[in-house]
């Protein structure tokens, strides 16, 4: 795994071979970051379910002006540092937190709002409806996402949608086995 644009090109990434880790492929990776393309620089970033930590050096890479990862599980969580101390360093717009990513939306140390959240869970097939659902009731619950920011969830090919009631798919693309949706929250009707 490397970035594949920006100040970090071809910079390799450390991977792991923790339990439901899918790391997102390179190819699919650049392809989110050329639609993304004009809405980067000078950004806030949230990296959910970060993993390795790839979105979100994609992000820094690009010039985001703020990062934040957050990941849960602790052997990944190592490898996350490691990759965020060598590409990104320690300042005040990187940030890495280990917790569960729906305790960090709910806890007031959040620092939000963020213009671009990248959100991308296991894949388990019991729960992978429940995942894009809860994510998108906790973003609604509080102003964590800006007003025209955009939510870029990464689930699995062929997994049945939730109702979407006040959010709109920008974009909607598949890669194999990897479905990615580019969402946005409706803006809030005139009074």
């Amino acid at each position: 795994m490397r970035i594949t644009g920006g100040t970090l090109t071809g910079r390799n990434l450390r991977t792991a071979n923790s339990p439901g880790l899918r790391p997102t492929k390179d190819m699919v990776r650049q392809s989110v970051f050329m639609m993304l393309a004009g809405a980067l620089p000078e950004t806030r970033v949230l990296d959910l379910f970060a993993g390795t930590g790839a979105a979100g050096l994609e992000a820094w890479s690009r010039g985001a002006e703020h990062v934040t990862w957050v990941e849960n599980d602790r052997e990944t969580h190592k490898i996350l540092c490691a990759n965020v101390a060598d590409l990104a360093g320690a300042g005040p717009g990187v940030r890495v937190v280990r917790e569960d990513v729906f305790r960090f939306l709910e806890s007031p140390a959040l620092a939000g709002p963020y213009h671009l959240i990248f959100a991308d869970p296991p894949y388990e097939a019991a729960t992978e409806g429940r995942w894009l659902e809860k994510t998108l009731r906790t973003l609604e619950a509080r102003p964590i996402l800006t007003e025209k920011g955009v939510l870029v969830f990464d689930g699995k090919t062929g997994a049945e949608l939730p109702p979407l009631d006040g959010w709109q798919v920008l974009r909607d693309k598949t890669y194999g086995s990897t479905r990615v949706l580019f969402l946005r929250r409706n803006p809030a009707p005139e009074a």
